[in-house]
This record gives structure tokens, sequence and C-alpha cells, in this order.
């Protein structure tokens, strides 16, 4: 039985000028992408899904670019939906919208989108990528940390924001493909 590897894109510029959906990767994160391709070398997968948004796509092209696969973009993967201009909120600040985000799923924190509506969305598009392909190898995407927390906490027992807040960048939660039980978390 394969495995789902869930990643979490690596490092963008922050840019308070675009939308986060707009960012791309910075050198650092360019760097960081290739040892997640050493990371995913020991994997038995022949293609990688990716979200939209560049930061997710760039982490992807590098992955593949390095192991000689293809990649595919999927709707529907991208990270809670945040298209306007955002402040960069000092750290602390941020984490308090996030706590506020995942314990308050239905309402609106921030974002054009609640965390409920965000989890249903990726988590359609997750189910079906995995009732498409053969489970005999692992799937991976490479997404985003708040939209691969929702997914996982819908399937194991977990504090959300300590969850969020403990994936860097770029990050690879490994669960098993076919009941999405959490194996593990790869931090680079």
């Amino acid at each position: 039985m394969g495995k789902l590897l869930l990643i979490k894109h690596s490092n963008p510029i922050l840019d308070s000028e675009k939308p986060s959906n707009q960012w791309v990767l910075s050198e650092e994160g360019k760097q960081r992408a290739l040892l997640l391709a050493n990371q995913l070398e020991n994997y038995q997968f022949s293609q990688i899904f990716s979200s939209v948004e560049p930061k997710a796509r760039e982490t992807a092209d590098i992955v593949a670019n390095n192991l000689g696969k293809k990649v595919l973009e999927k709707e529907n993967l991208h990270e809670h939906r945040r298209e306007s201009n955002r402040i960069i909120y000092p750290r602390d600040e941020f984490e308090n919208i996030m706590k506020k985000f995942f314990h308050y799923p239905d309402q609106l924190i921030f974002g054009e989108e609640t965390a409920r509506q965000a989890k249903g969305r990726f988590e359609k598009a997750v189910l079906e990528i995995t009732n498409n392909i053969q489970h005999d190898e692992d799937l991976v995407i490479i997404t985003h940390g708040t939209v691969i927390t929702l997914f996982v906490s819908n399937y194991n027992f977990i504090d959300c924001f300590q969850f969020w807040n403990s994936l860097g960048m770029p990050s690879v939660v490994e669960l098993k493909l076919d009941d999405f039980q959490l194996n593990q978390v790869i931090y680079l």
C-alpha cells in the first residue's frame, strides 16, 4: 500500500505588495527544494501533483526536474483563499490570527474562505486524485500548510494550531494512503 505525501512548499519571498497566492520562491526556498528532492528519492511515485500557486508549483518543478518526474497542476489544492494583498504581520500576531482560524472553523477570520470551506475544497480535490490512481505507489502532492493541517485533522486527532505551527518550509506529512492515518512528519 502506498503513502500519501502532503508536502508544504518551500520558502517564498514575502511581499505585502502581492497577495500570498502570487508569491514565488526565494533563493533559499529553491535550495531547500533541492533538499526536498533528495528526501523523496526513496519513495515510489511517477508524478507530482501541485497547487497552482507559484510557490508550490516552483517547489514541484525543482523536485520533478531533479528526480525525472512530471508535474500535474490540480485545481483546488491551493492554500486557504487569501487573494487580497495582505499585511505581513509580526509572527506573534499572525499566530493569534491562525489560532482563531482553527478554533472557529465556520467563521471568516481572514482571507476569503472559512477553515471549513478550505478543508472541504481541499479534501474533495485530494479524494478526486486518490480515487483515480493505483494505490501500490506513493502519491505526492505539493501544496500549503493550512490546508494540509485541515486535511490531516479530519482523519487524525491533532491540535491544528500546533501542527500547523510546526510545519517548516518545506516539510513532508506522510499519511497512509488507504485511511489517511498519520505516519510521520519529516522536517527539512
